[in-house]
């Protein structure tokens, strides 16, 4: 996903094509991406398909920092 950010002397601006509040995160399931997206790092030898996973790594680490953070 992509976006752009402004920040001025009081303001900040997102702008996403995605999001997510951190209670909606289903963590169960973003852990079971990490660990899929880690196996597949780790076992293939594809590197369209080592690229992917390492998107989905990313996502999911991003999802599970979220989560975490939202419970504080």
């Amino acid at each position: 996903s992509g976006g752009f950010l402004e920040v001025n002397v009081n303001l900040v601006s997102v702008l996403a094509d995605t999001a997510e509040y951190s209670h909606e995160i289903d963590v169960e399931r973003a852990e079971v991406a990490r660990d899929q997206a880690r196996q597949i790092i780790d076992t293939t030898a594809d590197s369209d398909e080592a690229t992917n996973a390492r998107s989905a790594l990313s996502r999911a680490l991003a999802r599970l920092r979220a989560a975490e953070r939202g419970d504080r």
